[in-house]
């Protein structure tokens, strides 16, 4: 099974590029689990990812 931040971004015949193609991805901190996640980004989009308290996860 390929890592899914390793995966092609793009499938054969596919005329929009991806930036990026996240699937099925779980973190677990303490006892806290979150996924699994499926993102898609396509090229030139900005996106931003912000918690419930409104603020942004800069660490890992």
């Amino acid at each position: 099974m390929e890592h899914p931040l390793t995966s092609p971004a793009t499938t054969a015949g596919a005329t929009d590029a991806l930036a990026l193609d996240i699937r099925g991805l779980t973190r677990h901190q303490g006892t806290f689990t979150l996924g699994p996640l499926d993102l898609t980004v396509p090229t030139g989009s900005v996106v931003g990812l912000v918690g419930p308290n409104g603020a942004g996860n800069t660490t890992c």
